[in-house]
């Protein structure tokens, strides 16, 4: 998925607008469900795994791309956590 010109911020960014866009999918699920925020938290974790993860395979990501994963993460976390 990671281009050949190593531009991965662009690369990393139409992954967390891919992996946000899944997880706006979810809202009907976390809206009008009862289920703990454990089982919450493992199906979050889950997708944003495999939607993040997926063709990153041996990409080289500097200290701001992972600071940007991980403040889409929590932001991810927090609003369907409240």
């Amino acid at each position: 998925m990671l281009n050949q010109k190593g531009n991965t911020r662009t690369e990393i960014s139409k992954i967390i607008s891919n992996a946000a866009v899944t997880m706006k999918k979810l809202d009907l699920f976390w809206h009008h469900s009862s289920c703990p925020a454990k089982f919450k938290i493992l199906v979050i974790d889950s997708v944003l795994r495999s939607k993040v993860l997926y063709g990153m395979g041996s990409a080289q990501i500097n200290e701001p791309d992972v600071k940007r994963l991980e403040t889409f993460q929590l932001k991810v976390v927090r609003k369907y956590l409240n």
